[in-house]
């Protein structure tokens, strides 16, 4: 019995230490597809006014709302398709906040491949690299701006709740952070 039990600790032995060698390759490699699979939603003020910032977060909590649907694609691919047939829907969207807004500077929605730092979403770190990104610009885009994981779905749900304004309130300004926890019942059978 002794003699088995070694054994069995031996091959976890050489288990564990394969995988110690082996994860930092396939993380390495598994990261390099990353890139060509997530779209990243990036919004860039006009500038760096408190109005202007104000006014990018009224044009992302539109787009966040409508892109429900419109970012509903099943594979990467998909995706890309329906961002490039709704470039036109999210400039009128991202247009109109900013004529409700008393602007009328340009909008341009672009898509396209873009650098981003690294950055963590609820857990998730994604590396620093290029990766395909949907960019709202507003107006000349010289402000602070604002990014997530459009596809697969990491926006919505973790960062904001849209409150509408009571007739005669500002729109500028509306917006509340919230922070939702998803929780997998299966592991709250083993607390």
């Amino acid at each position: 019995m002794k003699r088995k039990t070694q054994i069995a600790f031996a091959l976890c032995l050489v288990v564990a230490v394969t995988t110690a060698l082996l994860l930092p390759l396939y993380l390495e490699k598994s990261g390099a597809k990353i890139y060509d699979n997530v779209i990243r939603l990036h919004v860039i003020s006009n500038s760096d006014s408190q109005t202007d910032q104000e006014v990018k977060l009224l044009v992302r909590d539109a787009i966040l709302e409508k892109a429900g649907y419109i970012f509903s694609g099943k594979d990467i691919n998909q995706a890309l398709e329906i961002s490039r047939f709704s470039k036109d829907e999210l400039t009128n969207i991202a247009k109109q906040v900013v004529l409700e807004n008393g602007f009328d500077y340009d909008v341009r929605v672009e898509l396209g491949r873009e650098n981003y730092p690294i950055r963590e979403y609820d857990g998730v770190t994604y590396p620093a690299g290029e990766y395909y990104s949907l960019r709202v610009v507003l107006g000349s885009g010289s402000g602070q701006n604002w990014w997530c994981v459009l596809f697969p779905p990491l926006c919505f749900g973790s960062s904001t709740l849209i409150i509408k304004p009571k007739d005669g309130e500002s729109k500028a300004g509306v917006t509340k952070s919230v922070k939702i926890k998803f929780k997998f019942r299966l592991f709250d059978m083993f607390d």
